[in-house]
C-alpha cells in the first residue's frame, strides 16, 4: 500500500531572506499565489479577493515593486475569482480559481439565533471562482494576448469521486483547488486542498489547457493534509501540504515524482511524496499559500513562499535540501 508520507530524518527548511513587496499590493493581507517569470526579473502574485493579478519587477536585492495589474475577468464589486494558483511555462501564464463553494459565516453578537440558523443554511456558488485562465507575457512582463478562459467544473461534475464533493463548502472538505503547476507545453497539474479522501488520498487533475474535459485524475498522500500549492522542479514537483480546514497540523514541503500514488495489484509499492521539512510560519495565524522556485542545484531548491495573513504575504525565500539517494 502507499505509506503515509514521512518527514526525512534531519530534514530542515532554512530561511534565507525576507523579500519586500513595494507599491500598491491589492488585497495585501490575502496573498494566495506566486510565480517566478523567466530568470526571476518578474514575479506574478494573486489574492483570493478581486479579479486581478499583479506583475512585480525586481528593483533591488530582495525587493520587488508593483509593475502593473492585469484584469482577468469582469466582475461586480465584491465578486472575486479566488485566485489560488499561478504557474508559468515559457511565455504562458496560467491562473486557477478555487472552483469552491462557501458557507456563510454566522455572526453571534450581531444576529438573532434564527438569523444565524438562516446564515448557516447558506451554501453559495460563485461562478467567477470556477475559471482557469491562460495568457501570454513578453520579456517585460506585459500581456501579448487576450486572456483565454476555461472551467474545470464540467470535468469535476463528471468525475465519479469529485462530483460528490462539488456542492459541499470548501472548509467542510468540499472541492477546493489550491495549486497549479505547468509541466511540458500546455500540460497542467491542478491540486486540491479538498477533498481529502479515505486513507489520505488527495486528487490532482492532469490535462492540457485546451482539453480540460479529458483530465486524468491521479492521487497523492500527504499525511492527511491537502494541497496548498505545487510547482514543477527538474525531478518532479514540490507540494505545500497543509490543513483542509482549521485542524492543527504543520505546513510541510513534499517532493512528488509525478506518478500516481494509488496502490493496486499492479502497483503494490507506489512512491508516496516525501516530506522535505516543516515550513516556518511568520506567526500562528499565517498560512503557507504559494510557492515558486527561484533556483535549483544538485543538492537543494531555493523557493519563494507567500503567506495568507501577513501584510503583502510576507514573501520569504527558503532553502530546501533535496533527498539525495
Amino acid at each position: 500500500m502507499c505509506l503515509i508520507a514521512q518527514q526525512l530524518s534531519g530534514a530542515e527548511i532554512q530561511l534565507l531572506s525576507k523579500i519586500k513587496f513595494k507599491g500598491k499590493v491589492l488585497a495585501a493581507d490575502n496573498i494566495s499565489a506566486v510565480a517566478v517569470l523567466g530568470d526571476g526579473e518578474f514575479l506574478v502574485i494573486g489574492s483570493d479577493e478581486g479579479t486581478h493579478i499583479q506583475v512585480l519587477r525586481r528593483t533591488n536585492d530582495n525587493e520587488y515593486t508593483v509593475h502593473h495589474n492585469i484584469r482577468l475577468a469582469q466582475g461586480d464589486t465584491g465578486k472575486e475569482i479566488d485566485v489560488e494558483g499561478i504557474a508559468s511555462s515559457g511565455d504562458r501564464l496560467y491562473i486557477v480559481g478555487s472552483h469552491s463553494r462557501k458557507r456563510l459565516k454566522i455572526k453571534p453578537s450581531d444576529n438573532t439565533q434564527q438569523e444565524n440558523h438562516e446564515l448557516l443554511e447558506g451554501n453559495v456558488r460563485e461562478e467567477l471562482r470556477e475559471n482557469l485562465f491562460e495568457l501570454r507575457l513578453n520579456a517585460a512582463g506585459e500581456p501579448t494576448s487576450d486572456v483565454e478562459t476555461k472551467s474545470l467544473r464540467p470535468r469535476i461534475a463528471s468525475d465519479p469521486v469529485l462530483r460528490q464533493f462539488l456542492k459541499i463548502p470548501s472548509k467542510e472538505n468540499g472541492v477546493d483547488i489550491e495549486g497549479i503547476a505547468a509541466a511540458h507545453g500546455d500540460e497542467l497539474y491542478v491540486g486540491f486542498r479538498g477533498p481529502v479522501l479515505r486513507e489520505g488520498y488527495v486528487p490532482i487533475l492532469v490535462f492540457d489547457f485546451d482539453k480540460p474535459q479529458k483530465a486524468k485524475t491521479v492521487y497523492v498522500k500527504l499525511g492527511g493534509r491537502g494541497i496548498r500549492d505545487l510547482v514543477r522542479v527538474s525531478d518532479g514537483f514540490l507540494i505545500i501540504g497543509g490543513p483542509v480546514g482549521g485542524e492543527p497540523v504543520t505546513f510541510e514541503i513534499y517532493h512528488w515524482d509525478g506518478e500516481d500514488c494509488m496502490a493496486g495489484s499492479d502497483n503494490l509499492s507506489p512512491k508516496d511524496p516525501k516530506s522535505l521539512g516543516v515550513i516556518p510560519l511568520p506567526n500562528d495565524q499565517s498560512k503557507a499559500e504559494g510557492i515558486a522556485v527561484v533556483s535549483e542545484t544538485d543538492t537543494h531548491y531555493d523557493v519563494l513562499i507567500v503567506f495568507d495573513g501577513p501584510t503583502n504575504g510576507q514573501p520569504t525565500q527558503f532553502r530546501v535540501e533535496k533527498q539525495l539517494r
